[in-house]
């Protein structure tokens, strides 16, 4: 014969079912992860910026192909599915089970050629990913995502787009910018199984080469790499020809990704 004591659990048991139910089932939100943006780098750190209510999320991205062999973004993500333990003042006690966490298993990324000028990318890509996204949690978490590879900053070399004729007639890479806009999203399962993915943002980037080399240093002192700049290369060495990091023509000849593209330092 069932106590009043047991009857109170099974009823605060089924009250936690029914509310699980419908977070995932009722639930307002479109999506169950919100993707706000993509989070700027700190190089002092060579870690997201610490987001907060004033941080400022990047509108776009530059990725110069003469400093640069990948690029990476930084997407700024909430869980948005509701604790139940929490909305209905639960506790363990009470038999909860929690199946409101994410775990993330992949981005989709695709790839929107805009000026139709021949990329050579990929539509679609699937990116698999590792990561915890607890509910309950207001604050945004930093989920790394890289989005054009080695391989591919390699094609979009050799494509022809960059290459025309230098000073002397000779074929050879030349300075030039298109805009490559990527839309993605994440996709993830619950910790009781279910599918879950975020809503879709779509970031504009500026492939070029050259626009990240800046005009100090050039000629005399182009051998002369600057106290700033030598701490760039110590602390985040990855960021330099990426978004607003530029580089002096001397640290560009230095880690120019290849021979090649060496002499769009100095042009």
């Amino acid at each position: 014969m069932w106590s009043i004591k047991h009857q109170q659990r099974l009823n605060r048991s089924m009250s936690v079912m029914i509310a699980l139910s419908c977070v995932l089932g009722c639930d307002a939100q479109e999506f169950s992860i919100q993707l706000q943006g993509i989070v700027p780098l700190e190089t002092s750190s060579c870690a997201p910026l610490q987001q907060g209510q004033n941080t400022t999320l990047l509108s776009r991205g530059t990725v110069d192909l003469v400093l640069a062999n990948d690029y990476t973004i930084n997407l700024s993500v909430i869980n948005v599915l509701q604790d139940p333990l929490k909305v209905n003042n639960l506790s363990t006690d009470d038999g909860y089970i929690n199946t409101t966490d994410i775990n993330l298993t992949n981005a989709v990324i695709r790839y929107i050629d805009i000026d139709e000028v021949g990329l050579g990318l990929e539509d679609e890509i699937d990116v698999p990913l590792a990561g915890l996204l607890q509910s309950g949690v207001v604050d945004p978490v930093a989920q790394k995502v890289t989005v054009l590879t080695n391989n591919m900053m390699t094609n979009l070399r050799d494509g022809g787009l960059y290459n025309g004729r230098n000073s002397s007639g000779r074929i050879a890479p030349i300075r030039g910018s298109y805009t490559l806009v990527i839309a993605v999203k994440l996709q993830g399962k619950t910790l009781d199984g279910k599918r879950v993915e975020s809503n879709e943002i779509n970031f504009p980037i500026d492939l070029c080469a050259g626009c990240r080399v800046s005009t100090q240093g050039r000629g005399d002192t182009c051998d002369m790499v600057g106290d700033t700049e030598i701490d760039l290369l110590s602390q985040c060495p990855s960021a330099i020809g990426k978004d607003s990091i530029y580089a002096s023509c001397a640290l560009c000849k230095q880690v120019s990704v290849n021979e090649a593209y060496a002499p769009l330092c100095e042009d």
